[in-house]
């Protein structure tokens, strides 16, 4: 099942919640993030599901007859959160029935237990008690009579429901039904009429193959015994793993003749549910990175780059979920690209004949036309280092992002953007950025568009704009009035001309690479990238 179109938490959500769909097999690559998915799918849905996590991986060190002894009690120590649940399912036991088993297995201790109560409260408890005495001994020599006789006289039924009983309290058999497992099932039966109940066992294709085995084939034989439902009546059983792996260790034990689909597809009620790379990092940066960005063009380029470093093999989703703990929102101290003091009368340089020449002047320029005033770019005013700073945290480090994106940059798998949604969400995270980061060796060239279509003596002055994958892309400054505490490109917008190639080329994430590692080197030419905490070379 590998749907890319279709968000994982809605495709999963709906797989999950079809009633027929009791047995899932969750399979994707090892560090992919399974687990963490799980968890955090399920954690958003507690009014729904109530769910019971084992990991068998803690196992290894058991015989395989304790396999199921230790998932007992994993479930127990879970079961133990509903302290009243436990307490209701006592009551419901009854303890005429605890009472009851006592004196069916210890008659004689019952009757000492009862002769010792009777004697110091009862006035006439010494004229019964020859007769309790008389009681105990004829059940002693009616049980040396009944351990003597009764194998003799014993009908086959009887002989196969006793061998039956006797297979249900033996520990480690897979058909065992003992008083503790009686017990959870009854509590899982009292929670699936709240909600639904799911068993999650995960990591089982790192175990060894005997206790791989012997847990489905518990699972198995206790599906094909008792009418499909599952063990101790949970209302679904996810294993999670990674099938191929599964099939490695089969064909290996197994031999590769056998028919390992027909082997394995009695584990699930439909189709494996594929938990690829692309879902894991879409489900990562949908859940972590978006609320912390809260720029959609940023987490685009953010989700593109990191797909392919998973795809390149240069992180795992793992190490995205590890580095989560050192994302936050507020990635590093607001600080200042650049700040000028402009004499915006003579911003350029004029022709030799000052008296002679003519200055045309852009919206920008006819407001601070005259005025000598201090202009500064904030690092706020550049989302792409947000992007930037988070790429080093998930890398490791800022040598590992220079590396791994100069890396990508000549080895991706030649993705294109082509949707106009998608070309503006990059041009509005780069556009600035390329205006202002590649023109910090000449300040005045950030703030306004020096065009080279001057004749004569003739100078223009236009508002900003920026060269952008081969194009020419206006910059619309988010004020009308220039004041000299407001960032100079604080809320400011891009336009995309019509003459623009973009809608026709597409972007190439190579392009996107390209343009990241420019970055990279101009931030560490003019020493900005200390400032977002990056160090190294």
């Amino acid at each position: 099942m590998i749907v890319s179109i279709t968000p994982v938490v809605e495709l999963f959500d709906n797989y999950v919640g079809d009633q027929y769909n009791k047995r899932i097999l969750f399979s994707g690559k090892f560090g992919s993030g399974k687990s963490y998915f799980l968890k955090s799918f399920f954690n958003e849905r507690e009014l729904k599901y109530s769910c019971f996590y084992i990991s068998p991986v803690n196992y290894v060190v058991s015989g395989n007859e304790n396999i199921f002894e230790y998932i007992k009690i994993d479930i127990v120590n879970q079961l133990l959160r509903y302290p009243l649940l436990v307490d209701s399912t006592k009551i419901k036991l009854g303890d005429d029935k605890f009472i009851y088993e006592y004196i069916k297995s210890s008659p004689v201790k019952a009757v000492e237990l009862l002769l010792s109560i009777v004697s110091p409260i009862v006035p006439f408890a010494e004229s019964i008690k020859g007769g309790l005495i008389g009681l105990k001994d004829g059940l002693d020599k009616f049980n040396e009579f009944k351990k003597k006789f009764e194998p003799l006289h014993k009908t086959d039924l009887s002989v196969i429901e006793d061998y039956i009983d006797n297979s249900m309290q033996l520990k480690g058999s897979i058909y065992e039904d003992d008083i503790v497992t009686k017990i959870i099932r009854g509590c899982i039966e009292y929670l699936n009429s709240k909600n639904q109940t799911v068993l999650i066992i995960d990591d089982l294709d790192r175990l060894d193959p005997e206790h791989i085995f012997r847990i489905l084939n518990i699972l198995s034989v206790h599906n094909e015994n008792f009418d499909s439902d599952n063990k101790f009546g949970f209302s679904k059983v996810i294993v999670v793993c990674d099938i191929d792996n599964i099939k490695k260790i089969f064909e290996h034990r197994y031999g590769a003749e056998v028919d390992f689909e027909g082997y394995i597809d009695k584990f699930y009620s439909q189709d494996i549910f594929r938990f690829d790379n692309e879902k894991a990092v879409n489900f990562f940066c949908d859940s972590v990175i978006a609320p912390l960005l809260n720029d959609d063009g940023c987490e685009f380029i953010l989700k593109s780059i990191l797909r392919e470093l998973v795809a390149q093999e240069k992180l795992t989703v793992r190490n995205l979920i590890k580095a989560k703990v050192f994302l936050k929102k507020e990635l590093f101290e607001p600080f200042d690209i650049t700040r000028n003091t402009i004499n915006t009368r003579y911003p350029f340089p004029r022709s030799e004949s000052e008296g002679m020449s003519i200055l045309k002047l852009g919206r920008v320029a006819k407001i601070l036309d005259g005025k000598t005033v201090g202009l500064y770019v904030s690092s706020g005013d550049l989302p792409i280092l947000k992007v930037i700073k988070m790429l080093s945290i998930m890398c490791g480090d800022y040598v590992r992002l220079k590396r791994d994106i100069e890396y990508l940059s000549k080895n991706n798998s030649n993705v294109s953007f082509w949707a106009q949604d998608d070309i503006d969400k990059i041009i509005s995270v780069v556009c600035i950025a390329s205006k202002v980061l590649f023109n910090l060796h000449n300040p005045i060239n950030i703030f306004f568009n020096n065009d080279a279509a001057s004749s004569g003596d003739q100078n223009s002055i236009e508002d900003p704009k920026a060269h952008v994958f081969s194009n020419v892309i206006g910059i619309r400054l988010g004020w009308q009035q220039y004041d000299k505490d407001i960032s100079y490109y604080a809320n400011a917008t891009h336009f995309i001309p019509e003459s623009s190639d973009l809608g026709r080329k597409g972007i190439k994430l190579c392009d996107i690479l390209d343009l990241m590692s420019a970055f990279l080197y101009s931030l560490e030419k003019h020493g900005l990238h200390n400032k977002l905490g990056l160090s190294g070379k």
